[in-house]
């Protein structure tokens, strides 16, 4: 969730992330955590043309990703730099 903290990100910004806390992770995996992210309310999706999408898509590298209001406010977050 940290990847997402400031704006919409790709796959590409989200590996890192997951890469520095988690070690090395296949590409599905992190898409799989990420789709029961969604299904719990706490990711939103965004396709590459700038729509909101309901449903978790069947291509996900070319989705983009944020977090919910909800999501930030389980977390305890408003907008600030999570403490590491």
């Amino acid at each position: 969730m940290d990847a997402m903290a400031d704006d919409w990100e790709s796959i590409v910004q989200i590996r890192p992330h997951v890469h520095q806390y988690c070690g090395p992770t296949p590409d599905d995996w992190i898409f799989q955590i990420l789709r029961q992210l969604h299904e719990s309310g706490f990711v939103r999706i965004m396709d590459l043309d700038g729509h909101g999408t309901e449903s978790f898509p069947s291509d996900p590298q070319e989705s983009w990703f944020d977090m919910t209001d909800i999501g930030r406010l389980l977390l305890g977050f408003r907008g600030e730099q999570i403490p590491r």
